[in-house]
């Protein structure tokens, strides 16, 4: 198979055995058969990754967050006839493979499942590899894997076990069995267009059940909105608004736009949103809202974000959108249930904040500690129970048994709680992310980082920066992710984070109370950490995967997991400093190297089990890191002040300036002599033109000829031909240049 081939599901299955043989259970357990096709399943397209070399004895199958590995799991188990085990709830080992097998189908069973999976006439399929590798913290997790090599050790016509998971524990069972067995990997794809229009009307008659349906009674006006909203979306994915037209913004296409649009509109979660918006089940007020969509998202598709794009802040209004409309019906009921002064401040009933307060409470199974707003009596506080334990079941953020409803939802919820000044929301969500099985995705770092003013960069707390870059690079394969810097400059009390390396890649944060220490979760790779600041790795209990490509020059630096993996290829180098020496706070600490790369720590008095990787320490950088960062900093505000926009006189339409006076560039980026001197080394770059009357001009057609195109400059992306040129600009400024 060629390395970019595209296959169907239905040809997907046609890789693996089929049977119809049901060998009988005595128990039952996570594994099992799957009786039944799930009747909102969409078949999306998989891409080949990596083909095997000769008969492939076993095939990976990785995505990311929510994008529905796990229904595709079940219906591969069904059209097939195999065996589907549901990892996410088990501790994995030696003879955990055998064990979990005999326990499920006995003595008498195991020898006919057996004589499948080794005679090659039967499928297992392996989910939630990713919740069972966290479980198993230490070395359980490689036990499992070699148990599973011993099965497929030997040659078979059609791969017997295909396992799925996402990009980083695929990543590894294919680092740990690649020099055993014969390996194929595949991708799910995002939806295609029709698909993912299929998706969202499946979504929607699962919600009506057999209620009234808008989308479907409503044909005409629901397609219009459905339609404008998807075009909105796109286009903000695509160009700059202003330079779409309002006809190209109406215009229905057959297919995505683009490979970006397809990444972001055909994901899963964010069409579960999108359906949750265009759900309409009171008769009467569908097409009002329909009609209303449009002017609803002009406004939002004219704001700039540093942190990904227009498409996120709408997505972020449509979120939004769902709360403001809870509240509406809630407010509509109470008014006729609740005794009020005339004062009484209805805007507060149920508000966005009391709304997200009381779903956290509800998901966590604690009580919720919100009090009548003023001008209700304290004896109203029973009827206003009362309407609650009503209406909060149904809330479009819950789904059954008092849980999220999707992962767009979880996600939008915990963001509003780290963001909040009190503690209590943010130890609910530390609390829920700390467990073992909780996997974070794409949305938690957008939502998070979305701010008011698109200048200013977005802030995040040190001890949440991990779960936040995390959540940031979910959307990436290993190899495709973006570098991550984090520093802090002498004096400073805030650290900086920078992500860079791509144009859909969110940018620069402020990093609050570093001091406290940069937190890192579960993973970190292609990152330096520099800045004298205090730096741990991992949960207490859990495992750490670190590399490849990581450099750490901490101040203290300290593991709180467990079991620390160390993965690296060849030619990596993954490199730990600390200047003030290493604090363990794990306990009995594990740590595994895979790959042949780099791997060494320095710090005084290297104890076990770090002794054995001791090395000296690395040669101070031509160009520090932090002064590197700060002058970036400097150079995309002096970008966004000669790109600003401004009314043009008779128009009225916002316009590009690229024309500004010393006093305008100093106001805008500060009068420092280090933006003085980065001004010039512009000048002699012909970047920028000095004319007459103080006035200097940007040439936009020698920064494209650099690959340093303005917008992504603007809104934060540290690409490599921008450090590149910092780089030169800095050894410029050398006292030998």
């Amino acid at each position: 198979m060629a390395a970019a081939e595209r296959i169907t599901f239905a040809q997907f299955a046609q890789v693996f055995p089929a049977t119809e043989t049901r060998v009988p259970m005595i128990i039952e357990s996570e594994v099992g058969y799957v009786a039944q096709r799930d009747p909102v399943f969409i078949p999306p397209w998989l891409q080949l990754i990596r083909s095997a070399r000769d008969a492939a004895a076993l095939v990976l199958v990785e995505a990311r967050a929510a994008v529905g590995k796990s229904m595709l799991a079940r219906n591969l188990a069904h059209t097939t006839g195999g065996l589907y085990w549901d990892m996410s709830e088990i501790h994995v080992g030696h003879g955990t493979l055998w064990g979990r097998l005999a326990q499920t189908f006995g003595t008498e069973g195991l020898p006919a499942v057996m004589a499948d999976l080794m005679g090659g006439t039967a499928l297992l399929v392996l989910d939630a590899l990713d919740e069972a590798e966290l479980r198993s913290a230490g070395r359980g997790f490689d036990a499992f894997l070699e148990d599973l090599g011993q099965l497929l050790a030997v040659p078979r016509r059609k791969p017997v076990v295909v396992m799925f998971g996402r990009s980083e524990t695929i990543e590894y069972v294919q680092l740990v069995l690649e020099t055993t067995l014969s390996i194929a990997r595949f991708g799910i794809e995002e939806f295609d267009k029709p698909a993912a229009l299929a998706f969202i009307d499946s979504r929607l008659d699962q919600r009506a059940g057999a209620g009234y349906a808008a989308h479907r009674s409503m044909r005409p006006q629901f397609e219009r909105a459905r339609d404008l909203l998807l075009n909105a979306l796109e286009m903000s994915l695509i160009a700059e608004v202003d330079d779409t037209s309002a006809e190209d913004r109406r215009m229905s296409l057959a297919a995505w736009r683009g490979e970006r649009s397809r990444a972001f509109l055909g994901y899963a979660p964010v069409l579960e949103s999108i359906s949750g918006y265009l759900d309409v089940t009171e008769p009467g007020r569908s097409s009002n809202f329909y009609f209303r969509l449009a002017n609803d998202l002009t406004e939002t598709l004219h704001r700039p974000v540093a942190t990904g794009g227009a498409h996120w802040i709408l997505l972020h209004s449509i979120v939004v959108e769902l709360l403001d409309r809870e509240q509406a019906k809630f407010v509509k009921q109470a008014r006729e249930v609740l005794h009020a002064a005339p004062d009484a401040d209805w805007q507060r009933v149920f508000d966005r904040d009391e709304q997200l307060t009381r779903i956290l409470h509800r998901v966590a199974g604690l009580e919720t500690p919100v009090a009548l707003p003023a001008g209700f009596d304290p004896d109203q506080e029973g009827a206003y129970r009362g309407l609650l334990r009503t209406t909060l079941p149904n809330h479009p953020f819950l789904g059954p048994r008092s849980s999220f409803v999707n992962v767009v939802m979880r996600d939008f919820t915990y963001a509003w709680a780290l963001d909040r000044s009190d503690m209590e929301p943010r130890r609910i969500v530390h609390e829920s992310v700390n467990r073992e099985t909780y996997q974070v995705s794409p949305m938690l770092g957008r939502f998070h980082l979305i701010g008011d003013d698109p200048d200013v960069p977005p802030v995040c707390r040190a001890e949440d920066i991990g779960l936040i870059y995390e959540s940031l690079v979910a959307e990436y394969a290993v190899e495709k992710r973006p570098s991550l810097i984090i520093s802090r400059a002498e004096g400073e009390v805030e650290a900086t984070m920078l992500m860079g390396g791509g144009e859909s890649t969110g940018s620069l944060v402020r990093v609050l109370e570093p001091d406290v220490g940069i937190r890192f979760w579960r993973r970190l790779s292609n990152a330096d950490i520099i800045g004298g600041l205090p730096v741990s790795l991992g949960v207490p209990g859990s495992s750490f995967t670190l590399g490849p490509k990581v450099h750490i020059h901490a101040s203290l630096f300290d593991v709180t997991a467990r079991h620390v993996r160390v993965s690296r290829r060849s030619g990596d180098e993954v490199r730990i400093v600390a200047d003030d020496g290493y604090l363990s706070s794990s306990g009995h600490l594990e740590i595994d190297t895979r790959g042949t790369g780099f791997f060494g720590v320095y710090w005084e008095d290297i104890r076990f089990p770090w002794a054995q990787y001791a090395s000296d320490p690395p040669p101070p950088p031509q160009v520090q890191e932090w002064v590197l960062l700060g002058d970036f900093v400097l150079l995309r505000r002096m970008t966004s002040a000669f790109l600003s926009r401004k009314p043009d006189a008779k128009s009225g339409i916002r316009k590009h300036s690229r024309a500004r006076t010393d006093e305008s560039l100093e106001i805008f980026s500060g009068s420092s002599g280090r933006m003085r001197q980065l001004l010039d080394y512009m000048i002699n770059c012909d970047l920028v033109t000095k004319e007459g009357g103080g006035y200097y001009r940007m040439n936009v057609s020698k920064l494209n000829e650099r690959h340093m195109r303005p917008r992504p400059l603007s809104a934060g992306y540290l690409t490599s031909p921008v450090r590149d040129f910092l780089t030169e600009f800095n050894r410029s400024l050398a006292p030998d240049a």
